[in-house]
C-alpha cells in the first residue's frame, strides 16, 4: 500500500505541471496559471516618456550646458522580452546634445530607464526658446521597434534667474594674414573682443598677453572694460628686429584675459598673430 500511494502522488503532480486537473474536472492549479501567462503573445507598445527634468531649472545665458533627465517606461506587454532603449536626439544648428548613456538594454516590460541628456548652445545665439526634439526607440531581441517624441525646453535669457554665467571671451583678429613686411616694419593688429557673459555678470576688463617669441616685440594697447554681451577693440602692434628674425610665416599665440574671469577658472580667450617677413 506505501508503494501505491508514492506512485499515486507522484502521478498527480506530474499533471499539476502540464496544467492538467485530474480526472475529476476540478479547477486548474496555480502552476497552470503560470505556464499560461508565460506563453502569452507580445505585444509591442510605444514607449511612454514619464518625465523630462531640468537639473537646474530656468533660463541660462547663451553658451551655457543645461542638463536634463528624462525617464521612460517601457510599455509592452508581459509576454515580451526585455527591450534595448535607445535616445537618439534631433540635429540642431547652434545646440550640440550629449546623452549618457545613449541606449540601456534589458528593459523589462512596465520598468523605467532613465537617460542624462547634456544641452550647450552656441555663445553667439540671442535670447529666446528652442525646443530640442528627440526620439526615444525601443528595440526587442527579434526584431520590431516602436518610438515616441519628446523634447527639451533650452531658455536664452541674458537676464537669466539663474545668475552671472561667465564664458570664455570670442576672439577676432583683423588682419587675419597681413602682407609680408621687411625685418623692422611695424604691423598694426586690431583684436576684437567680445565678452559673451550674461547681462547679470556685469561689465570687465580685459586685456592682452602674448608669448614670447625672440627678436618680435609687441606693443598692446591698454585693457579695456567691455560690458556682458558686448565687444571692444585693442590694438596690438607687432616689430622684428631688423635682421635678427628669418624670412618666414610667424604665428604668434595671443591671450585675452579678463580680471573677473580669471578669478572665475581662468576663462581666457585665445588667438593668432601672423606677422610675415620677407
Amino acid at each position: 500500500m506505501t508503494i501505491k500511494f508514492r506512485l499515486a502522488t507522484h502521478i498527480v503532480f506530474v499533471t499539476s505541471v502540464l496544467g492538467f486537473s485530474g480526472c475529476d474536472g476540478g479547477a486548474a492549479p496555480e502552476e497552470y496559471g503560470s505556464i499560461q501567462s508565460a506563453l502569452e503573445q507580445c505585444v509591442l507598445q510605444a514607449p511612454v516618456i514619464t518625465e523630462v527634468r531640468e537639473e537646474s531649472p530656468g533660463a541660462v545665458a547663451a553658451g551655457i550646458s543645461k542638463i536634463y533627465h528624462v525617464t521612460v517606461r517601457n510599455s509592452n506587454s508581459a509576454g515580451c522580452a526585455p527591450a534595448t532603449l535607445t535616445f537618439t536626439p534631433d540635429s540642431f544648428m547652434f545646440f550640440t546634445t550629449v546623452v549618457q548613456p545613449s541606449t540601456i538594454s534589458g528593459v523589462s516590460s512596465g520598468s523605467t530607464a532613465s537617460f542624462r541628456a547634456v544641452v550647450t548652445s552656441d555663445a553667439s545665439l540671442p535670447e529666446g526658446v528652442t525646443n530640442i526634439g528627440f526620439t526615444i526607440i525601443s528595440t526587442g531581441p527579434v526584431g520590431g521597434a516602436t518610438t515616441v517624441r519628446g523634447s527639451l525646453r533650452y531658455e536664452i535669457d541674458f537676464d537669466n534667474p539663474v545668475g552671472c554665467n561667465r564664458q570664455v571671451p570670442q576672439v577676432e583678429v583683423s588682419p587675419s594674414s597681413p602682407p609680408p613686411v621687411a625685418g623692422g616694419t611695424p604691423v598694426l593688429y586690431h583684436v576684437t573682443v567680445r565678452n559673451v557673459d550674461n547681462r547679470e555678470c556685469g561689465p570687465d576688463t580685459f586685456s592682452l598677453s602674448m608669448s614670447f617669441t625672440r627678436f618680435i616685440f609687441p606693443t598692446f594697447g591698454p585693457p579695456l572694460s567691455i560690458r556682458a554681451n558686448g565687444s571692444g577693440v585693442i590694438d596690438v602692434t607687432i616689430t622684428s628686429a631688423a635682421g635678427g628674425v628669418l624670412p618666414g610665416v610667424h604665428d604668434i599665440g595671443l591671450l585675452v584675459v579678463g580680471d573677473r574671469h580669471t578669478l572665475s577658472g581662468g576663462l581666457a580667450g585665445s588667438g593668432n598673430l601672423r606677422y610675415t617677413t620677407l
